[in-house]
């Protein structure tokens, strides 16, 4: 069984890649939504927040963990090492590999949240990957909402506003590849490629289950998804209805975090 544990319902992207990826694999969804944002937090608090969820689901006996989260992907899996007994998969490391190989001018821009911007992570990584890369990162937390309440479709007229305001600066960097260094960008891919048609996007969810994937060989179960969270279930079934255009139709249970 694997976990994949976001801050709510944006990890969802993380999901159908591993799905995908994967489709006999037992699959725990655990969905932060007591807390979600993420994003807006201190340093402090997301560490905080992500070692009682891993805590927690280390007493399922995962065999790996996915952190669809780019926050606590940045911010508390670079200090995680050797903590847990299974190996953990954040979402930066792959798709930051994946943004430098689309990139030979290193022409990068990193779309996040604040808390991961902040960081300085995807910024420090990128370069020691490709030293002379010119890397602009943006924090974008608008995008969240968007995603958790449905605006994300290609011809949607909020999020079109949405995109073209805040990702204005990039337009004269040209940049050539885009990390979506959160699991909820993805939902507004075509609003992005829309003003960047020449530049990679770089889903990180989608790089982290290509690597995850070979561990998952042995995996063989009824390809069962359980979804788990802190925090009115039936609101994350109608946001997920709402990103995935589809019932998630399995076991959706609220838990509380033993802390």
């Amino acid at each position: 069984m694997v976990c994949v544990y976001d801050s709510g319902v944006g990890g969802l992207t993380a999901l159908r890649a591993l799905r995908r990826a994967a489709p006999r694999c037992d699959v725990v969804y655990f969905g932060d939504t007591a807390r979600v944002p993420y994003g807006v937090r201190d340093d402090a608090t997301v560490s905080r927040y992500a070692r009682e969820v891993l805590d927690y689901l280390a007493a399922l006996s995962p065999s790996a963990v996915l952190v669809a989260c780019g926050t606590v992907s940045t911010v508390f899996l670079p200090r995680a090492h050797g903590r847990y007994p299974f190996p953990i998969f954040g979402i930066a490391e792959a798709g930051i590999r994946a943004a430098v190989a689309a990139a030979p001018s290193g022409r990068i821009a990193v779309l996040g949240t604040e808390a991961t911007v902040r960081s300085g992570y995807f910024d420090r990584r990128i370069r020691a990957l490709f030293p002379h890369a010119e890397v602009t990162s943006l924090a974008c937390p608008l995008f969240v909402a968007l995603a958790e309440c449905g605006y994300t479709a290609a011809d949607d007229p909020i999020a079109r506003v949405a995109t073209e305001t805040l990702l204005s600066p990039l337009l004269a960097k040209r940049p050539e590849a885009i990390l979506l260094g959160c699991t909820h960008f993805p939902w507004l891919a075509a609003q992005i490629a829309r003003l960047f048609p020449e530049a990679a996007l770089i889903d990180p969810s989608a790089e982290a289950v290509a690597e995850l994937a070979p561990l998952l060989a042995d995996e063989v179960g009824r390809g069962k998804t359980e979804y788990l969270v802190t925090d009115g279930a039936d609101s994350f079934l109608r946001a997920a209805h709402r990103m995935t255009g589809t019932a998630v139709g399995e076991t959706v249970r609220e838990v509380s975090l033993t802390v």
